[in-house]
């Protein structure tokens, strides 16, 4: 299925967001839109930037939504959540930029490796521990999976 006009993501490697930020690398795509390898020129460090879908908002209630989203999440601090750094403005949508893990999401590691039972109840219980220090500070993740972009991943 190719992708309506007004569905592609309308970025390219090379062009900067916010002024700051390069786009290296598609990392994922989905839904939503984007996740690129980028460089912060001014903090001089990789990043990870979550870019929507061109005209992906329909209402100012989405785009509202997504703000408030990032601004949850960017409170948790956790050492199994990546953090947001940083959230802006270009072209009319909102882009994510947060830690750039690398390393291979759980979908690859498990295609790789089939862990051993002991390995398997560790990644559980990590990922656990994620998620209910999460909805302890009152956010709900409703994607959680193996890919799309390193939702669970292992470090490099």
């Amino acid at each position: 299925m190719v992708a309506a006009e007004s569905d592609r993501c309308p970025n390219r490697r090379g062009d900067k967001l916010a002024g700051r930020y390069r786009l290296e690398s598609i990392i994922a795509e989905g839904g939503f839109g984007q996740v690129w390898r980028a460089f912060d020129e001014q903090l001089q460090r990789p990043v990870a930037v979550k870019v929507p879908k061109s005209r992906r908002y329909h209402s100012t209630d989405e785009e509202e939504g997504l703000l408030a989203e990032a601004q949850k999440v960017a409170r948790l601090k956790h050492e199994g959540i990546v953090r947001v750094y940083d959230v802006g403005l270009q072209d009319g949508a909102y882009f994510i930029v947060s830690d750039l893990i690398d390393g291979v999401d759980l979908k690859e590691r498990l295609r790789l490796e089939p862990p051993s039972m002991l390995e398997a109840v560790r990644i559980v219980a990590q990922a656990a521990r994620s998620l209910h220090y999460a909805h302890e500070q009152g956010f709900v993740h409703r994607d959680i999976k193996p890919a799309a972009g390193g939702r669970i991943a292992f470090p490099g």
